[in-house]
């Protein structure tokens, strides 16, 4: 879900001014990517991992926040189980390894 990928607009308030089911609410602006990655899941099937690249703040007015990310995040693996592992990068990149060490579900073999 890159920076200018089709997904990541449908997320973004910024750039989702759909008045449907695929805008307006967190849960609606994830609907089009929570569709997209249970078809790669039902296709790829359960003993492939995937990945998702979330951005974690666009840094403007009405766009993605921290917080929204990490509902996202929280979702996306609750509902399709596909973030065996999450890495948040920001602008510090120091900071961003201090965050995961202190998430208590960061394994403890990587601290």
């Amino acid at each position: 879900m890159g920076a200018e990928s089709l997904i990541r607009q449908f997320l973004s308030p910024l750039t989702n001014h759909r008045m449907d089911e695929y805008g307006g609410t967190l849960n609606n602006r994830m609907r089009f990517a929570t569709e997209v990655l249970e078809k790669v899941k039902s296709v790829a099937g359960d003993d492939f991992t995937i990945g998702i690249r979330l951005c974690v703040d666009e840094k403007f007015w009405g766009a993605i926040t921290p917080d929204e990310s990490k509902e996202y995040a929280r979702i996306f693996e609750e509902k399709i189980n596909v973030t065996e592992f999450l890495v948040w990068l920001v602008e510090n990149y120091p900071e961003s390894i201090q965050i995961l060490k202190n998430n208590p579900d960061y394994p403890d073999k990587f601290k």
